[in-house]
């Protein structure tokens, strides 16, 4: 298995319970996606991922409070050769784990490996923009940030703290795309008024978000 690259299990029937603590001796695995698999179980302390992932997608995945944390605390001292694009998009916890997963993340340790990050879907984030910004944004190597289907006109409030809370030109891509249940259609131009406040952006997805007539 040492010489295995890519490994996928994606959108299974039925999820399988996969531990990820089975990659310890994948020494040239770069990309892993699980995406649909459940995750609750988690990383032993010591775990570390392989110097050469840059790649993990755990999207659809259902986790814990505590698998999740350990997630980004082996994330935190992985020596990872190459930045990281992590999907986290659409995961599954329960309410109050999500409560104690953002309430505890300016307890956790920095994690400076992540350029690329999908958080997608995952709209109790609404509800903690300040620690999830502070986490996330203000790690100096992120570079395109991916958060569809979370915004619209209803809480347009927090896509600004959040868009605030970007240091200037960190960002070369942001994707805000949206969904039949939310879009900014109609409000094309306070969004992208909002957008506006992040400088140097070189990439922007909008998809979904149903520009009508009203908007052009």
């Amino acid at each position: 298995c040492r010489f295995v690259m890519r490994f996928t299990i994606d959108n299974w029937s039925k999820p399988v319970e996969y531990p990820v603590s089975y990659f310890t001796n994948f020494s040239l695995l770069s990309e892993i996606s699980l995406r649909g698999q459940s995750l609750t179980s988690p990383l032993p302390d010591d775990f570390k991922f392989s110097r050469m992932i840059n790649e993990i997608d755990f999207s659809s995945c259902s986790f814990t409070f505590n698998s999740l944390k350990s997630l980004f605390k082996s994330l935190s001292f992985s020596n990872t050769k190459f930045p990281l694009s992590l999907h986290l998009a659409d995961i599954k916890m329960p309410e109050t784990h999500w409560t104690n997963f953002y309430t505890s993340l300016k307890d956790f340790p920095k994690v400076n490996c992540i350029r690329e990050l999908n958080w997608s879907g995952n709209t109790r984030v609404i509800q903690y923009i300040e620690p999830f910004g502070n986490f996330f944004l203000q790690s100096p190597t992120l570079r395109f940030l991916q958060i569809d289907r979370i915004f619209f006109m209803q809480n347009v409030q927090y896509l600004e703290q959040l868009i605030k809370m970007i240091p200037p030109k960190q960002l070369y891509g942001l994707s805000i795309c949206g969904s039949p249940e939310r879009n900014f259609s109609n409000n094309m131009q306070q969004l992208m008024k909002i957008i506006s406040q992040c400088s140097g952006l070189r990439i922007l997805h909008i998809n979904g978000q149903r520009i009508s007539d009203r908007d052009t």
